[in-house]
Order: structure tokens, then C-alpha cells, then sequence
């Protein structure tokens, strides 16, 4: 069977069951039937000979449509007498002990051709088929979609030149399979040195507005120079700064040194004359 002759109504027919006493189908994928003979005739004996032979001729028009009560989805009976439920259910479940579906039972009235059960199958026939077919093409159709949709979003941004770091987009799918767009946040950062600008180790990485709203110690660190200086910049600092201070009390003793030589000087010529 092909994935084209699924989307046409097509009646089933076959020999090996009751032909159609009105205007109606033996079966189109659901089907109905009563305890008739292939050539028409009733069945005589009890509730259970018709049971078997109602769901005899169900078995061979599915066989005829190249399905089986193994894929039958629901299942409704119908009785003139609830009284024959119990003999019918034990034909029933000899039938259908595996694989159970949906059934319902109800007692009417009267029957068609005077007949006193009636049952109506509900079956998968071909729904295997046309949900492979269908699953394909789905699959397909989202990566065509997939595609043009990245090629034109790529585009417009391109076009208005929205396509900066703060307005970035991905494509995600959903588990619906359903396509979107999703802004793409830009990253936290975190503060860096203000020496040689390596970020600051012990600091959380947040944006702006999520600094605001943590405790001072996941924003702060507790070292010199306020903590906006890495550990290796604070300690070329505090060495600079002794170097600075070496330098400033070797040139002021330099500078005693050669006032006192100035002052020997000063002296010897006083003395010669």
C-alpha cells in the first residue's frame, strides 16, 4: 500500500465474509458486523456460535484490507439481550487475550436482519504507514524550515545592523518541534585589574544589573588598594614603593655627604688665609 492510496477513502470487500445488506461498506478502516454466514444466511446455535461468527468475519475483511485484529483500536458491542454478556465475553477474550483495546458494550432494542449482537472494530489499518510517511516529511520540512529561517534572520539583522553583541540570536526547537528565536545574553564579566587588566580572581562573573543584587563579599575582595588590583600588580606596588623610598634616603644622604664636603672646604680656605 502507498502513502498516496492512504489519503483515499477506499471500501474493503471480501468473500470470506457477509456481503453488505444496504447502502454501506463491509469495512472502511472502522467496520460493523453481524452473525451472517458468507453467503448471507443466519447463524443458528447460541450467543457464543454468533459471537464467533461475527468476529470471524471482522478477522477476514481485515485480513482482505492486510491488517488483523492485532491493530484494532476500540471496540463496540452491541446486545438485544445484557443477559448474553457473560457467553459473549468468553468468546470475546479467546479472541482478543494478548492484545486488549478499547471496548464498550451497550444493549439496544433490536438489531439489523433481526440479529441479536452486533459489533463495530475500530482498526489501525494503514495508520503505520501514514505515520512513517508523515514523521519524514515532518523531519524534512523542519530542516528545510530550519535552514531558510536561520538565512533570513541572518539577513534582516545584517540589513539593519541590529546584529551587535547585546542582540544576538540562536535558533532553538522546542520539544513540541516548534522553531524560536531566542536572544542570547551577553555574559557576565568580572571586574578586572586596573594595572594590567587580567580579571580579578575571587570575584563572581555577573553582569551589572546582578552585582546589585549579591552580598558585598562575592563583589569585593579584602586586599590592598581596595582590592581593584590583582595580587601580582599589589606586590610590584608595595616593591616600587620601597625602591622609591631606598632611592629618596640614598639621595638625601648623598646630599648630607656633599654639604659636609662643601663645609670642609669651606673651612680650609678660611684657615689658609
Amino acid at each position: 500500500m502507498s502513502a498516496r492510496n492512504l489519503t483515499t477513502i477506499t471500501p474493503v470487500a471480501t468473500k470470506n465474509a457477509p456481503p453488505a445488506a444496504a447502502s454501506y461498506s463491509q469495512a472502511i478502516k472502522a467496520n460493523s458486523q453481524v452473525p451472517l454466514k458468507p453467503d448471507g444466511s443466519k447463524v443458528e446455535g447460541t450467543i457464543a456460535d454468533r459471537a464467533e461468527q461475527v468476529i470471524s468475519n471482522i478477522k477476514s475483511i481485515l485480513e482482505e484490507a492486510g491488517s488483523g485484529l492485532d491493530r484494532t483500536v476500540k471496540i463496540n458491542v452491541f446486545l438485544t439481550d445484557i443477559n448474553d454478556f457473560a457467553e459473549f465475553n468468553k468468546v470475546y477474550a479467546k479472541h482478543f487475550n494478548t492484545h486488549k483495546p478499547a471496548r464498550s458494550c451497550v444493549a439496544v432494542k433490536s438489531l439489523p436482519l433481526g440479529v441479536d449482537v452486533c459489533i463495530l472494530n475500530y482498526n489501525g489499518l494503514g495508520i503505520h504507514l501514514l505515520t512513517n510517511f508523515r514523521l519524514k516529511l515532518k523531519l524534512l520540512l523542519l530542516k528545510i524550515k530550519y535552514n531558510f529561517y536561520k538565512i533570513i534572520m541572518s539577513f534582516v539583522l545584517n540589513l539593519f545592523e541590529y546584529n551587535t553583541r547585546s542582540n544576538k540570536i540562536k535558533v532553538v526547537k522546542t520539544p513540541g518541534g516548534v522553531l524560536r528565536a531566542q536572544h542570547v545574553k551577553k555574559s557576565g564579566t568580572r571586574p578586572k585589574c586596573g594595572d594590567c587588566g587580567t580579571a580579578l580572581p575571587g570575584i563572581s562573573a555577573l553582569r551589572p544589573r546582578e552585582y546589585a543584587q549579591v552580598s558585598k563579599t562575592h563583589k569585593t575582595v579584602s586586599r590592598a588598594y581596595g582590592g581593584s588590583r590583582c595580587a601580582n600588580c599589589v606586590k610590584e606596588r608595595v616593591v616600587r614603593a620601597f625602591l622609591i623610598e631606598e632611592q629618596k634616603i640614598v639621595k638625601r644622604v648623598l646630599k648630607e655627604q656633599s654639604e659636609k664636603e662643601q663645609k670642609a672646604e669651606k673651612k680650609a680656605q678660611k684657615s689658609k688665609k
